[in-house]
């Protein structure tokens, strides 16, 4: 029989991240969103840490990418639950000025800030990792300095969570076909991690499975319920069409058995 097993904490891999994640405000801001009690003081502190790791990082680091999304999530869920509690958010006084002179809703801005991180979060792998998936060494990376390869894991952590991030965002914005998008490739990052954990592990009829494993089943599951969810809100007899490229997602006479196969 299947055995089933727990991995004592000493097993447990920790992956090195981004310093920047290590600093009190990103962490305090975070379990401010996670525990929904004040997206209010996260924005604040996300706010001046945007600033802090673009002049100290780069625009365009992983370290300002950790903060573009956790500042993007703070917005937006600020707005959701504004609109829960029909309650005005008063945000950061930077904050608002950008959204006035960029004509952007809090939503839009929060998108914006979960997409460039996104992409920085991409080309950084890109540019680590080698296409049968084995980072490369130092100095082979395609920059012209070299890529910290030690972030490849904590990075491949974060691309399904940012996607989520996005879909929910386009969810509430009505975008249902670019929701779809994300939300799918989102699946797709973690059933590629799926696969890469059974295949450590070594599974086989008759060992044992360990809880990591089953925690990631549950979560590949969860996302494609996402998939499923999106795609039930496209308009039906209309083809599911991206907004940027206009490409076809999913044509609408195959919408049902596309949606049938999640």
């Amino acid at each position: 029989n299947t055995m089933l097993s727990a991995s004592p904490a000493s097993q447990q891999q920790i992956h090195p991240a981004p310093s920047i994640t290590s600093d009190p405000r990103y962490r305090a801001a975070r379990r401010l969103i996670s525990s929904g009690r004040s997206a209010d003081g996260a924005i604040e502190m996300l706010a001046t840490l945007v600033e802090e790791a673009r002049s100290k990082y780069g625009e365009d680091s992983v370290e300002a990418a950790a903060v573009y999304y956790e500042y993007g999530n703070s917005l937006f869920r600020a707005v959701e639950k504004r609109k829960d509690d029909e309650k005005v958010i008063m945000r950061d006084a930077s904050t608002a000025k950008a959204n006035e002179k960029g004509g952007m809703t809090d939503e839009e801005l929060a998108l914006e800030l979960m997409e460039n991180a996104f992409a920085i979060y991409d080309q950084y792998h890109d540019e680590a990792v080698d296409k049968d998936g084995n980072e490369k060494e130092d100095g082979e990376a395609s920059r012209t300095v070299a890529v910290d390869t030690s972030l490849v894991p904590w990075v491949e952590e974060q691309l399904p969570r940012v996607l989520g991030g996005i879909g929910d965002v386009l969810t509430a914005l009505s975008r249902h076909p670019d929701a779809v998008d994300a939300y799918t490739r989102k699946a797709q990052h973690l059933d590629d991690a799926l696969r890469d954990l059974s295949e450590r592990k070594g599974n086989k009829d008759g060992e044992e499975i360990g809880l990591d494993f089953l925690r990631a089943l549950r979560i590949l599951c969860e996302a494609n319920i996402l998939v499923a969810e999106a795609l039930l809100r496209c308009p039906l007899g209309q083809d599911c069409v991206l907004s940027e490229t206009g490409d076809v997602l999913v044509e609408a006479k195959e919408l049902v058995e596309r949606n049938d196969s999640w």
